[in-house]
């Protein structure tokens, strides 16, 4: 008698394999279709030369396995061939990449990748876009996708705290039972002037206040992109295309030879852009 987790195995691979033909017929291309990078984790092993040209997964003793021939063969699959900027670096991304002396490949694992998504929510009974930055998280020998923080238009405005603080309470206030607070707390346009200096708000933590008490409710997804920092001297954007052709799925939508210091530059611009 099977198991329960050996037959939803099963179930698994026969609706997996059924979803393949069912998009093989959709393309009416089988080319187009094992062209195309339809998962963010084939993007991962193409570009580390780990799978073959018709999607088999390749072991570590194949020796074909990170080959330079197969990951030359990859690697323009991998961007968006029709984004010129992307297009004209991709020789020089290729040189430092296939290195022979210091090949790069790319690691699930590795912290220096982030997913910035791309939502839409109902806010007080307005639709407007917010957008998650995640990151990934070990916890009990596994893994798992953790919000790192959000940009949300309404809460940049909710607080002002790099302004020179006007109002104050007055040191000697204890000695009248603290009945100055009263007329601060009724002015809320000035509260942030009676905070300790160096606070920053956490917007995270309003965003979880909201959730609860149903100002704000999440609608959908409407775009991922994916950040990678994992390539010395380079920094590449990986989003979804969908077209016809063999050029589509999850590929390179930016690529920008980047140090270090540019890198972190870059980093604070893609998450405090509104």
């Amino acid at each position: 008698m099977l198991s329960l987790k050996r037959l939803m195995l099963l179930l698994l691979c026969a609706c997996s394999n059924l979803l393949a033909h069912a998009q093989i017929g959709d393309y009416l291309n089988a080319e187009d279709f094992y062209a195309r990078t339809k998962q963010v984790n084939q993007f991962i092993r193409r570009f580390n030369g780990e799978e073959t040209l018709r999607g088999q997964r390749l072991l570590p003793t194949d020796r074909n396995y990170h080959g330079d021939r197969l990951r030359k063969r990859f690697l323009p699959q991998l961007i968006d061939q029709q984004n010129k900027q992307v297009a004209d670096q991709l020789q020089a991304f290729g040189e430092r990449v296939l290195d022979a002396n210091d090949p790069q490949f790319l690691d699930f694992y590795n912290p220096n990748w982030f997913a910035e998504v791309r939502t839409m929510v109902d806010y007080q009974g307005k639709q407007m876009p917010m957008t998650f930055f995640l990151t990934l998280e070990e916890v009990n020998g596994g893994w798992k996708w953790v919000i790192d923080r959000i940009n949300f238009a309404p809460y940049d405005k909710l607080f002002n705290m790099n302004h020179a603080p006007k109002k104050f309470l007055n040191p000697m206030s204890h000695e009248l039972y603290f009945m100055p607070l009263e007329k601060a707390m009724n002015h809320p346009e000035n509260l942030e002037d009676y905070i300790q200096k160096g606070y920053q708000p956490n917007t995270l933590t309003v965003f979880l206040a909201d959730m609860k008490r149903g100002l704000l409710k999440f609608e959908r997804v409407s775009q991922v992109n994916l950040h990678f920092f994992q390539v010395k001297g380079w920094y590449f954007q990986v989003s979804e295309i969908n077209r016809a052709g063999k050029n589509a799925g999850w590929l390179m939508t930016n690529l920008v030879q980047a140090d270090q210091p540019t890198k972190e530059k870059l980093k604070a611009y893609i998450q405090e852009q509104e």
